[in-house]
């Protein structure tokens, strides 16, 4: 029983330990989820933030929070803060005043979340509020279950989900129950304003003309009856169309932005640098295609030979017939004294030249090969065979002398 007793204790611990260990890492995982990016704007008109020295602005930032991670201003005069740290970024958060200018703290609207792609089947039998209440504690925000569709003009729902997370950049995989499911990177549509039909805006911040989208004339949809124009490419096609370039070239830009995470205008020049691909060979085809190596001498008449005659003040060319008289003829440093001299009148650009061997020389050279070839072998000087007993010659010493042997040279009248 005692034995028992302790077995089931130890189990129980176990289970606590594990029960207290889940808990441990859900609650870090939770408190990792904090405001990184931070806006602080002016709240007086007449002390904008853009009139301060950027020396009192890091020193104020300094005494009121810490050592950020980077600071830097927008375009609308306000000041960008990054942080690493939780305890900075309620710091961030509760800040209203700076430098002695009231100000108020924000989270940055799109730097703090993102978006990924989940593809699981499991989750058709869960509600967005079950989805949105057991991924919570992974930093999941909001869901949304892609639809399509169907033949009977319904629409139903797909294996295809995209979550918000409450983190700048999504995680890899999330933890699904007890399935581990892979989170891709998620690719938004190009932003299309529906009053001038231009990329890069919504109708929120436009200040252009009402543009149609069917015929890119100054008018409504609805009073449209002209060809189909689109206003950015100028394509018989509308302005939403997918297969437009313009359209193409704007996914492209998302797709980039969204995987590099870079800005848009860096994103957009990546995209519109149309950079030569070079094609890569194998070494299959580098050793299918045919190399025709150089001839390593030139042709005989395209030879050229100079010549630097002592009454000359220059060389002068050699015709071909003069250069083959002269290389078919070797002559000999003792018997030319013309090469002497036009040796010693100037300098010679002429190439050193090898001496062509006549039809004569070779065939003596291959008689002589022969008689070589024919030849006997030089005998070599051995020395001569044992003529006296082995033992006797080598045993000097008596090195070799044994109690058998003396006593057979002594019957035998030897030594």
């Amino acid at each position: 029983m005692d034995i028992s007793q302790k077995t089931h204790r130890r189990h129980t611990k176990r289970s606590k330990t594990s029960i207290d260990t889940d808990s441990d890492t859900s609650d870090s995982a939770s408190t990792q989820h904090f405001v990184k990016y931070i806006v602080i704007q002016a709240t007086d008109e007449q002390r904008p933030l853009t009139r301060l020295s950027p020396f009192w602005i890091h020193k104020s930032l300094s005494a009121a929070v810490g050592t950020l991670t980077s600071v830097k201003t927008l375009r609308s005069g306000s000041i960008l803060v990054e942080t690493s740290s939780k305890i900075y970024s309620n710091k961030l958060l509760s800040l209203s005043e700076l430098a002695g200018v009231p100000v108020k703290a924000e989270p940055h609207r799109s730097l703090n979340t993102s978006k990924g792609v989940v593809r699981c089947a499991e989750l058709k039998k869960c509600s967005r509020d079950e989805i949105l209440e057991n991924l919570k504690p992974q930093g999941v925000t909001d869901h949304y279950n892609i639809s399509v569709r169907s033949d009977d003009g319904q629409r139903r729902n797909t294996n295809t989900h995209i979550l918000t997370f409450n983190l700048p950049t999504p995680p890899k995989e999330i933890k699904i129950g007890y399935l581990n499911v892979r989170v891709d990177v998620y690719i938004p549509n190009p932003v299309r304003c529906f009053k001038c039909q231009r990329f890069g805006h919504t109708i929120k911040f436009c200040k252009n003309t009402q543009i149609c989208p069917k015929c890119g004339e100054s008018h409504t949809e609805e009073q449209c009856s002209n060809p189909l124009k689109c206003i950015n490419c100028g394509g018989p096609h509308t302005a939403f169309n997918k297969d437009c370039p313009k359209w193409v070239l704007e996914k492209k830009v998302q797709q980039i932005r969204a995987e590099k995470g870079c800005s848009f205008p860096e994103a957009r020049k990546l995209a519109t640098t149309n950079a030569p691909s070079q094609s890569v060979k194998s070494c299959a085809a580098i050793v299918r295609t045919k190399i025709t190596h150089a001839p390593t001498t030139a042709d005989k008449s395209i030879q050229t030979y100079l010549t630097w005659p002592s009454s000359a003040s220059q060389p002068s060319p050699i015709t071909n017939t003069q250069a083959e008289s002269q290389t078919t003829e070797p002559v000999s440093d003792a018997k030319s004294p013309q090469s002497s001299k036009t040796r010693g009148a100037g300098p010679s650009t002429r190439s050193p030249q090898i001496p062509r061997s006549s039809p004569d020389q070779s065939e003596s050279r291959n008689k002589s090969g022969e008689n070589t070839q024919k030849r006997k072998a030089p005998k070599l000087n051995r020395p001569p065979r044992h003529t006296e007993n082995p033992v006797t010659m080598y045993n000097k010493y008596g090195a070799l002398d044994t109690e058998e042997g003396i006593e057979s040279e002594i019957e035998t009248g030897i030594g």
